[in-house]
């Protein structure tokens, strides 16, 4: 019996969408550079998914819905991830009981384009405000590292 002959997959693959949450406004932007604003829970979800890789459904719900009944903040969890899927036209974020970005899904958080989550307040949200008050720190510290190795290497 002769093998099947092997077809090339010669469909083009649209480029990942990029996260932008640094700055002013947090957003997506699509594999046809359309811009999609992210709403502040988005935002913040998807940040966290950007600084602390796989993270457990639990401990997202525990930040963004702290004051929530456990079975509606699910809910709104899932809920939120369909619309952001749907908006974006791509998987955005993979995973079932540990969530993290989808694969190739690019950020802007070590281009030193400014503050994480800028234009956003949190103070409904204090266990995540605390650790994004931590990240503004940690990022700023790594901005100071990397411009003094630029300093030295002169």
């Amino acid at each position: 019996m002769a093998a099947a002959p092997v077809v090339e997959d010669s469909v083009q693959r649209d480029p990942p969408p990029r996260l932008v949450l640094t700055g002013a406004d947090a957003a997506v932007y699509r594999a046809d550079a359309t811009r999609v604003a992210l709403a502040r829970l988005d935002a913040a979800l998807l940040a966290t998914l950007a600084v602390e890789g796989a993270t457990s459904r639990q401990r997202l719900l525990q930040l963004l819905w702290p004051g929530e009944e456990p079975e509606n903040a699910r809910n709104v969890l899932r809920q939120r991830l369909f619309r952001l899927r749907r908006a974006v036209g791509a998987e955005v974020v993979a995973g079932a009981e540990r969530l993290s970005l989808a694969a190739g899904v690019t950020h802007d958080l070590d281009a030193d384009a400014g503050e994480l989550l800028a234009a956003h307040d949190y103070a409904d949200c204090p266990d995540f405000e605390s650790w994004l008050d931590a990240q503004h720190a940690a990022l700023g510290q790594r901005r100071r590292e990397r411009e003094r190795a630029r300093i030295d290497a002169c």
